[in-house]
Order: C-alpha cells, then sequence, then structure tokens
C-alpha cells in the first residue's frame, strides 16, 4: 500500500506545482525522489519507462497544466507496470514464505482472484491475505462457546480496503494516512495531506501539524484552529477527511484458526482484525483476549461487552505491529435448561452464578428457583450438587462455579391440579379453578348452557385413588340449578370433568331418500313434525324433470317389522296439481321414494349395418329412412363394396308361431337407389355390405440381402414361385448363399421356413415355393466358417469349413474334443444356415451317426445332465464298451503306424 500512497504523493505534488514557484516545486521533487526509494522502485527505472513514452523528467513544463497532467497520467501507469513486475519477482517469493502447504493450495485455486485484486490496486500482501480469510470463512464449524458466532456467521465485517467504509470519529490517526482539507466560502480550497513517519502534516505556509494518535474529530478541531489563522471561513464551511487510510501489518497469535502477521487498513478495530483470523477457535477465549502495544501497557478485549454495547469496539482501533494474542479460556461452563440463551459460556476468574444468568439472559417465566442441578468434575469424580436459588438471592451470595460445570434450571411441572372441567352443551367448555368448596352448580353458572341442553341428566366423571380408573356419577343438573341446596349438589375434586349431553344425543336420526327422474336426488332429514308429503319431498329433491314419468312408487320399511317392505304406487301428478288428494301421502322415516324416466319404458328401435361402409354401427330407426340414408347415416360405401349383393336379415315374431330370420338380397346402381323390386327398413333389421367379387389388394412380400434390388415387391400372378420374386429383384449377388436362406411367413403362425436350397437346381426343386402376402425373405451372404463351442477344450473356436465332416469331427480335430466326464457328445447340436436343427443320430449298439457340416454351421456341446444315483441301478455296459472300443481303435491305429515305419 505504501507504493500507492508514494503515487498519490507524486500526483499531488505535481498539482501544487501549478501555483507555487519553481523553487517550491523543486523541493517537492527532490521529496517525490525520496518517496520512489521508500516504495523501492529506482529512479532510473521509472525514467527509463517514461523516456520509452516520450516524457522527459527533467524537461517538463511545469507552468503548462495540459502538459503535466498527461505526464500524471503516464506517470501512474508506469509506477503501476513497475509494481507488477517486481511482485512476480521479490514479493512472490517473500509472501509464499509465510504460508503454508495447505494455504499454497488455495492460492493456486485463486489465482484469477488475486491477480484481479492486484490490478484493483490491491498490493500482494493484500490480495494473498483476502483470498485465505475468504477459504477460511467457507469452512469455519459452528460456534460451541458463546462470543464465536460473531465471526463464525460474518456478523463483523473485515474492511478489506481504506475505501470500504467512512471512519468514525474515534478512528485514530497515524503515519500514512491521507486526510484531506475542504473549505468553502468566502475561502475556497482542497487540500490533502500525507501524515508523515514523524507525524505531522505541513500545509503551504502554515507550520507543521501534528496528528498521529489523535482522534479523527480531535483531529478535525486542531486543524479548523489552525487554518482559521491563514484562511476565512465559518465553521460549517470547513470538513476534515480521511481519503485513504493506512495499512497496517497486525500479528494474531494464540487459539485463533489462522494465526500469523496481517496486512490491514487501519480503519479496522482489533474486532475486525480478529475476523481476518477466523475468530477464536473451539478452545479459545473470548473474554480474555490482549491487545500488545510497544511501549504501552495491555489492553483486555471481552468480545461479551461488545455484544453488549457495539461501540466498545471504538476503543480498540490498531497500530502497526501491535499483537492480539487470543489465550487458551480458562473457566467455561454449560447452562440448560429454562434460561433465555442456553449454551456455553465462559467466565472470569472472578464470575461465578449469578454473572452467568446475567450473560445467558436471565431466567425464563417458568424456571423453578426451589433447586437447579449442577454436575460438576472434581477429585476424579462426576458429582451432582444441588443448589437452591431462592436462598442464593435472599442471602445476597454467589455460587463459585467451576471449569466444565453443567448447571440446569429446571421448568416448573404443568401440572396444576386445582381446576375441573365442564363439556358438552355448553357456549364455554374447558378448565375452571376450584377450591375444596366448590360446588357443581358454581361450575355450570361460569358458563352458558347451549338451548339443546339436556338438564335431566349430567354425568361426573371422577378419577379414583389409584390414579388411573375413572367412576361416573349421575348428576340431576336441573333439580340442582333450580336449587343448589340440594344434596346432589355435592362438592368438586381436583380434575372432576362435567359432562352435559344435548337433547339430540337421546333422539334417533331419522331420514327419507328421492331418487330417480328429479333434479337433485339424495338423502333428507325427517320432519318430526310428521306434516312432510310426497309433493314436498319432491321439491326437496329439485322437482321432477322433464320427462319424469307420472307415477311413482314409494318403498316403506314397516317400523315395527324392518324386514317387511311395502310398495306404494303414488299418482305423481295429482299429488303435485292437488296437494290436498289422497294420492299426496304424508313421508315416514326412511321411505324411500323413486321416480321414473319414460324412456324406461319405451322400446329402443334401431338398425345394424355391418360390412364395408365407413362407419358401421347401430343407428336409431325411423320409418322414413331408405337404403339410401342408411348409407349416407354410415359414412357410404367404401372402394372395395359391392353394389350387387348387400344381404338384408329381418326378424319374424308372430304370436304362438316359431321365431323365423328372413333374408333378402339388393341391388345398388352408382348412386346407391335400389334397383331390384321394394325395401322398406324395419326395426332391428341387419344390413351387411359385401366386398366386390374377385376384388383382391395389392400383395407384397419383402425380399432382404444378397439380391440385385432388395425391397418389397408386389405378388403379380397366382401362385407367384420364389424363383421370380428373386429374378425380380435382379437375381442373386456372387455372394449369395442359397442354403442359408429363410422365408418368415406370419401366415397363420407358421414363422421362419427354411429350405436349405441348392443354386444349381433350385429353380425346378420342392424348395422353390409359392409366396404368399407379407412374406420376409432372407438371403445371407456366403459364410465359409463353422463356429464350435460349449464343453469342449477348447471352449468357443471359429475355423473354416472342410468339406466331409461331421460334427464329432469338427469337435475332436479343431476343439480339442469333449470335455471328459462333462461334455455330452451325444447330444451336440448342429444349427444349419437356414435355420434348422440337427442331432446325433444312433444307428447300431453304441454307433453314432453325426451330422455332416455345411459352411455357416453352429456347433453346440452341451454338459451332461446330472445322473440321479439309485440303489441297486444297472451298470451302464453300453458307455463302457463305447470307451473300451474306442481305446481298442487307438492302440490299433497305433500299431499300424508303427509297423509301416518298420
Amino acid at each position: 500500500m505504501k507504493k500507492l500512497f508514494a503515487l498519490k504523493i507524486i500526483s499531488t505534488l505535481i498539482l501544487l506545482a501549478l501555483c507555487t514557484s519553481l523553487t517550491f516545486a523543486q523541493r517537492e521533487a527532490d521529496r517525490v525522489k525520496s518517496e520512489l526509494s521508500k516504495s523501492g522502485l529506482r529512479d532510473e527505472d521509472v525514467r527509463k519507462r517514461l523516456l520509452e513514452r516520450g516524457f522527459d523528467v527533467d524537461n517538463i513544463d511545469i507552468n503548462n497544466p495540459a502538459a503535466v497532467f498527461q505526464f500524471e497520467k503516464n506517470l501512474k501507469e508506469v509506477m503501476k507496470e513497475l509494481e507488477k513486475e517486481k511482485i512476480s519477482s521479490e514479493s512472490n517469493a517473500s509472501v509464499i514464505d509465510t504460508i503454508d502447504a495447505e494455504q499454497a493450495k488455495i492460492l493456486a485455486k485463486e489465482g484469477e482472484e488475486i491477480s484481479e485484486a492486484i490490478e484493483e490496486g490491491a498490493t500482494l500482501e493484500e490480495a494473498v491475505s483476502e483470498e485465505l480469510i475468504d477459504a477460511q470463512d467457507e469452512s469455519l464449524p459452528d460456534a460451541i462457546t458463546y462470543g464465536q458466532e460473531i465471526f463464525r456467521s460474518q456478523n463483523i465485517k473485515l474492511y478489506r480496503k481504506s475505501e470500504d467504509v467512512k471512519p468514525p470519529a474515534s478512528y485514530v490517526l497515524g503515519a500514512g494516512d491521507v486526510v484531506t482539507v475542504s473549505i468553502w466560502g468566502y475561502s475556497e480550497e482542497d487540500l490533502i495531506f500525507e501524515i508523515n513517519d514523524e507525524g505531522y502534516i505541513k500545509p503551504a505556509g502554515i507550520p507543521r501539524i501534528y496528528l498521529k494518535g489523535i482522534r479523527l474529530s480531535s483531529a478535525r478541531r486542531l486543524l479548523m484552529d489552525r487554518f482559521s489563522n491563514y484562511y476565512k471561513f465559518n465553521e460549517n464551511e470547513f470538513e476534515v477527511g480521511l481519503s485513504f487510510g493506512r495499512t497496517i501489518n497486525v500479528n494474531i497469535t494464540g487459539e485463533v484458526f489462522n494465526y500469523g502477521n496481517f496486512n490491514l487498513p487501519a480503519i479496522n478495530t482489533a474486532f475486525n482484525a480478529l475476523v481476518a483470523a477466523g475468530g477464536p477457535n473451539n478452545i479459545g477465549s473470548v473474554r480474555n483476549i490482549t491487545l500488545k502495544r510497544f511501549g504501552e501497557p495491555d489492553k483486555n478485549i471481552d468480545i461479551y461487552k461488545y455484544l453488549q454495547d457495539p461501540s466498545y469496539a471504538m476503543d480498540f482501533f490498531l497500530e502497526e505491529e501491535d499483537i492480539l494474542h487470543v489465550p487458551v479460556a480458562d473457566k467455561l461452563v454449560t447452562i440448560k435448561g429454562a434460561v433465555i440463551r442456553p449454551f456455553k459460556y465462559e467466565l472470569k476468574s472472578n464470575e461465578d452464578l449469578v454473572e452467568l444468568l446475567q450473560i445467558c439472559g436471565g431466567l425464563k417465566a417458568n424456571a423453578s428457583l426451589k433447586n437447579i442441578q449442577i454436575v460438576r468434575f472434581a477429585n476424579d469424580e462426576q458429582k451432582i450438587l444441588d443448589i437452591n436459588l431462592n436462598e442464593v438471592v435472599k442471602t445476597n451470595k454467589d455460587f463459585a462455579l467451576q471449569n466444565g460445570d453443567i448447571i440446569t434450571v429446571f421448568s416448573i411441572p404443568d401440572n396444576y391440579e386445582n381446576f375441573a372441567t365442564i363439556n358438552g352443551a355448553v357456549d364455554l367448555p374447558g378448565r375452571y379453578a376450584i377450591d375444596k368448596d366448590t360446588k357443581i352448580h358454581e361450575l355450570v353458572n361460569r358458563t352458558y348452557l347451549k338451548d339443546h341442553a339436556y338438564l335431566d341428566i349430567a354425568y361426573l366423571k371422577r378419577k379414583n385413588k389409584d390414579n388411573t380408573t375413572y367412576s361416573y356419577y349421575r348428576i340431576p343438573l336441573g333439580q340442582i340449578l333450580n336449587n343448589s341446596a340440594d344434596p346432589e349438589n355435592i362438592r368438586l375434586e381436583n380434575g372432576d370433568e362435567l359432562v352435559i349431553y344435548s337433547k339430540a344425543r337421546f333422539l334417533d336420526k331419522e331420514s327419507f331418500s328421492v331418487s330417480g327422474h328429479v333434479r337433485e336426488p339424495g338423502s333428507f332429514e325427517y320432519d318430526f313434525s310428521n306434516t312432510l308429503t310426497l309433493a314436498d319431498a319432491i321439491l326437496l329433491a329439485g322437482g321432477s324433470k322433464k320427462f319424469a314419468t307420472d307415477f311413482a312408487y314409494i318403498r316403506r320399511v314397516s317400523p315395527d317389522q324392518p324386514d317387511e317392505t311395502t310398495y306404494l304406487r303414488v299418482n305423481l301428478n295429482e299429488a303435485i296439481e292437488n296437494p290436498t288428494s289422497a294420492e299426496n301421502i304424508r313421508i315416514l322415516p326412511s321411505d324411500n321414494i323413486v321416480v321414473y324416466d319414460k324412456a324406461t319404458y319405451s322400446q329402443k328401435e334401431q338398425i345394424t349395418i355391418r360390412g364395408l361402409v365407413q362407419n358401421p354401427g347401430i343407428f336409431s330407426y325411423d320409418p322414413a329412412l331408405q337404403i339410401k340414408d342408411i348409407i349416407e347415416m354410415s359414412g357410404g360405401l367404401t372402394f372395395n363394396a359391392s353394389r350387387k349383393r348387400i344381404d338384408v336379415y329381418r326378424l319374424q315374431i308372430s304370436d304362438n308361431e316359431e321365431t323365423k330370420t328372413l333374408a333378402a338380397n339388393l341391388i345398388l346402381d352408382e348412386q346407391n337407389n335400389l334397383v331390384n323390386g321394394e325395401y322398406k327398413p324395419m326395426p332391428n333389421d341387419i344390413i351387411v355390405f359385401r366386398q366386390s367379387a374377385e376384388f383382391e389388394n395389392i400383395r407384397l412380400v419383402q425380399i432382404l440381402g444378397e439380391v440385385t434390388y432388395p425391397g418389397q415387391y408386389a405378388i403379380i400372378n397366382d401362385n407367384e414361385k420364389l424363383s421370380s420374386i428373386i429374378e425380380r429383384a435382379g437375381g442373386l449377388t456372387e455372394e449369395a448363399f442359397l442354403p442359408g436362406m429363410i422365408v418368415d411367413r406370419n401366415d397363420a403362425g407358421i414363422g421362419k421356413i427354411s429350405l436349405n436350397a441348392d443354386r444349381k437346381i433350385f429353380k425346378d426343386s420342392e424348395q422353390n415355393i409359392v409366396v404368399k402376402a407379407n412374406d420376409v425373405i432372407v438371403i445371407p451372404k456366403t459364410n465359409d466358417l463353422v463356429t464350435i463351442e460349449g464343453v469342449t477344450n477348447g471352449k468357443r473356436v471359429v475355423v473354416p469349413f472342410v468339406k466331409n465332416n461331421s460334427a464329432l469331427d469338427y469337435v475332436q480335430n479343431y476343439a480339442g474334443g469333449v470335455l471328459d466326464e462333462i461334455g455330452d457328445k451325444r447330444n451336440i447340436l448342429v444349427r444349419y444356415p437356414d435355420g434348422h436343427f440337427q442331432s446325433p443320430k444312433k444307428r447300431f449298439l453304441f454307433f453314432w451317426k453325426y451330422p455332416q457340416i455345411e459352411p455357416g454351421c453352429y456347433i453346440q456341446v452341451p454338459s451332461k445332465a446330472p445322473k440321479k444315483e439309485k440303489e441297486g441301478s444297472k451298470t451302464d455296459w453300453g458307455d463302457i464298451l463305447e470307451k473300451t472300443v474306442t481305446q481298442a481303435t487307438a492302440l490299433l491305429t497305433l500299431i499300424l503306424l508303427a509297423q509301416r515305419i518298420d
């Protein structure tokens, strides 16, 4: 930050040169050289860079404002460039030396943010410090001691730059602070001064003014007093500010999360600085933090005082090389239970129970003062202490606490007993206070009985002496209320419950229902005045609908015999139009009134249309309908429908005669008019439209694989054969493997047809089958390989095709043979390219014939099925004989071979 201060000083001095003498400007230029030296930048480096930009420091015309401002702009840019270069060489090493491996990982991740911070004007130290602080903020654990949370939850802000905040009046000035003085009114000036290392500023024409170590508010009064001797202004026309606060190095040690040296703006107090270190860790003190400053007594910092009064922080502004030390907390106690803020607290050595209760916010309203409990570790054992808090308060004596104490303040039990409860038909049910003389009528008079309250009988529910079971007492409530001296008006006991019932509880709820063709069918409460009639019931159900019948039925259950049901037919119109008529009968409980729809009693006349029309279905009959109308109603004929064959079926029904089905054939012209005879549609007729004779849709087959033009082809001749389709597809390719040809036929669920065709004689062979619609013909490529898989010594092998070899030959010669005791060579399965399968066949005794192999075959050697051992089972002489013959054959072959060699 000193480099930035030097840059601002240089700019200020150049501006001052515009309004002062050449001698004064020369003197200030010398001072600039001194500041350059302090900042670590060499004068020759600055001169060289400025010359590269076209500026000669010794030949700047200070009387030319434009030239001066242009020089100032380039000077700032040059110094920034040099500072960045210096950071990349010397400063990097010095900063990196101060961080540990974990911090180095963080910085490596956040390199881009550090570079941006430097470009915005921060020094490397500030940028690195800021990133480390940000990283630790993300990983701080939850607070376990009261006071830690203000640092871990970032309630206190760390000011990273002096411009972040306006300094308070209590801010203590120091060397490096840049002070602004503004005067307006009769005199107008805007001046900037930096407090030098000696602690003073030197305004032009004014003696030195020492500001180091005094508060900003005092500095304003001092500067106003001094400047008033040289300028004319009123008190409200003078302002002092801090345009750029100094940065200081502060050492934070002890029990913090991130101890070390921090470069911070001096605007931060000790509390802000502790944020940079993450605050006290889990064992660090929050009450006995020490501020150490050279030449001054140590100061104690108590975070609890800050929590009570945040202005407490203003007494702890920091100076260069101040030390903040956080020791281990000596006295930690935990308080829980009925207190305002249960937590773990740190106490000072002279603080005990009374102070703890004040720090935690005090007791809750329901706290029990009779006894609080303290769990304490002492003399290698854990003890429980009971303390009467009332006695502590009365005697004004404190109770000494020790480190590790756990204090529990109990709550007063929520089990008051001096009450009785009233429930039921009252306006204010609930608990009411009673004493030993309170009687039932007094409890009832504290609330209001509802109009429907049943006063003949109430019940008092009382808990028995076992405190578990209950007894019920019948109370003549009306009698007691009329005469409080009645002996039934007994005294109440704690916990009694008086239940007053409603009259409705002792009445049966009855209803009746209306269903069917009414607007609002449903169940309705019965009218116990016995005046409700049929007409009233229909009106309660919204009235009958438009097509309701003139009559209704009432299903009535006998009140004396519930299993007995009676049906009453009533004239609905008469009951509604003439309420005094006999049809308008009175409704009884449980009556069910059913109003019917006229459509229920009308026979639906329909005509059924089937066959080749666009929308076959069932249509309502109309005597005016003709055959042409019926065709139009069903969407018209389909394109393949025949007008020469329409079948009509009619049911002939006669009394006492057998039912007959009549049939007729109709012929239509192109306009769908009847040509042959007359036909009048009748109810329940079934009309069927047939397909035109000899009509047949285009039949397609699909050919895939090794033909010149694969794809779909129409069958153009009856009984067209497979060879014809192949020829129309351009014939077979050179790689076509005809023995593997497959026809996939979905007709009647046939599925895949394996042909095993011979290319030379295919056209005249039985394999040249007739194709069917939707056949899929697949002709594969020639495959000259044979695959062997299963329980063999060679596992899975693929070998070239060799003529005149059986499946067993391939297994023995190319797959190492069948695995002994596991493989089952008698059940070797061969799948041929056309999809069919073959397995060995037994010829004579133990001799087996194995399938001959063709190109593209797949040979599968299965495992033997597990044998079930049975007592007395016979020896498998077939297996033994087969093995013996095989071994003998092998031996004979070896003998013959040896003779040939001889």
